[in-house]
């Protein structure tokens, strides 16, 4: 199945939900590169990292009917907060599927974040595989961390901000 990659509709999508995050000039890292090096800091968006984007595209894109049958996801963090706070937005209570052995405090903040923690496996591709036949047994979307059009659309707004703010790009 080919999919294809909004990126630009994932960012009128999620517009007024996500930060426009500042570039920061790093001197030091421009020195040890010899290029012009900026950072975007992502880690101010709402859940603290880049993964709020698509996390956000993907819930925003589900239907009522999808929502109705519940989101479940695995992650060890930034993306199960990210898909947590995301569908606390649209009424849901997301269940995030987590490798044994998680932090304490990681797994509180997916709590805070209104996600339901379910240990399983003792690495991340474990949680992961059942998330997906937990998704397909109960009828519910999986969210995947990095295997999603919609997920991958929303990160890629990241790119179309720099362009944005920043003249001359020449690479990221």
């Amino acid at each position: 199945m080919r999919y294809s990659i909004d990126v630009a509709g994932a960012a009128t999508k999620i517009g007024h939900h996500a930060r426009l995050t500042d570039l920061e000039h790093s001197p030091a890292l421009s020195a040890i590169t010899g290029a012009e090096v900026w950072l975007k800091l992502e880690h101010l968006q709402h859940t603290g990292s880049f993964k709020w984007r698509g996390a956000l595209n993907r819930v925003l894109s589900l239907s009522t009917e999808e929502l109705a049958r519940g989101i479940v996801t695995a992650s060890n963090g930034n993306h199960g907060l990210a898909v947590c706070r995301a569908g606390v937005m649209r009424g849901v209570r997301p269940q995030v599927c987590l490798r044994r052995g998680v932090a304490a405090e990681r797994v509180e903040m997916i709590r805070q974040m209104g996600g339901d923690p379910l240990f399983v496996g003792e690495n991340p591709l474990e949680a992961e595989m059942y998330a997906r036949e937990m998704a397909l047994r109960n009828g519910q979307t999986f969210i995947s961390p990095y295997n999603d059009p919609w997920v991958i659309a929303g990160q890629g707004t990241i790119g179309l901000e720099i362009g944005r703010q920043l003249e001359g790009l020449e690479g990221v």
